[in-house]
């Protein structure tokens, strides 16, 4: 008998943009796909609770990843894949960041309208598209972009997480790198398997831990990052730092 799969696997989530999409009352805009699908119908940021699903202004993060990882990425790709885009506002920001065409990937439809509406320019292209394990596009990308992708934040299931991370690299260029970005979780998502999805794909890898954007960006040093977030932490009794992992194609 087939393991029922958590909510966050592709054909689940699939399920779920379609029924929020097709909904008329009741949307609940604590669900990324309802908070979409109210943005695109009202362009009302307060009816939304969008601030709880995107990053409005995701500018200073990304230059801060960018900074955290320039020895390691790319520092002028031609092409970035930015997986999870939600409204676009992230990809839009790529755009500017790395001066380059950036193409956004969602599996909300209501999300990939309103970032072609809102969120576009001549160097962003948007895609309505599942991510699973077949994910596959007609163009490779130097960079891939993962900024609190649900497979990778929600699950610690080592052969789920090797089949989107795979499906993922295959859309990568030879030294390609998979940058992905999360809330620090340690136990429970990504942060658990990374040694052996690394090992096990063949993959260099980065595990940037306990890093804040704007800390760093005060501090301008990544150890110095690390543990000023570890005593924020323990200040607060929450995560208080996130985590930046890298997976890179070649030798």
């Amino acid at each position: 008998m087939e393991k029922i799969k958590p909510w966050f696997h592709p054909k689940n989530l699939k399920k779920s943009e379609i029924k929020t999409r097709l909904q008329e009352n009741n949307i609940d805009i604590n669900n990324d796909f309802g908070s979409y699908k109210i943005m695109l119908k009202t362009g009302r940021i307060e009816l939304s609770n969008i601030h709880n699903h995107n990053d409005l202004n995701p500018k200073k993060k990304i230059l801060s990843i960018k900074k955290a990882l320039k020895n390691i990425i790319c520092e002028k790709p031609n092409k970035i894949l930015n997986v999870g885009c939600g409204l676009g506002f992230e990809t839009k920001v790529l755009t500017e960041v790395y001066s380059c065409d950036i193409t956004g990937v969602d599996v909300s439809e209501d999300g990939i309208e309103y970032a072609k509406k809102f969120n576009s320019n001549l160097k962003t292209t948007f895609i309505p598209m599942i991510i699973d394990k077949d994910f596959l596009l007609k163009e490779t990308f130097e960079i891939c972009y993962a900024i609190e992708f649900y497979p990778f934040s929600r699950s610690e299931d080592l052969n789920f997480q090797k089949q989107i991370v795979t499906s993922l690299i295959n859309n990568l260029e030879e030294n390609g790198a998979l940058v992905i970005y999360q809330l620090g979780m340690n136990n429970g998502s990504i942060e658990k398997n990374f040694e052996n999805i690394a090992k096990s794909l063949r993959l260099k890898s980065t595990m940037i831990n306990d890093f804040h954007p704007k800390i760093f960006r005060f501090l301008n040093n990544l150890k110095l990052t690390s543990f000023f977030c570890k005593i924020l932490s323990k200040i607060f009794n929450r995560s208080f730092g996130k985590t930046i992992i890298c997976f890179k194609k070649g030798n």
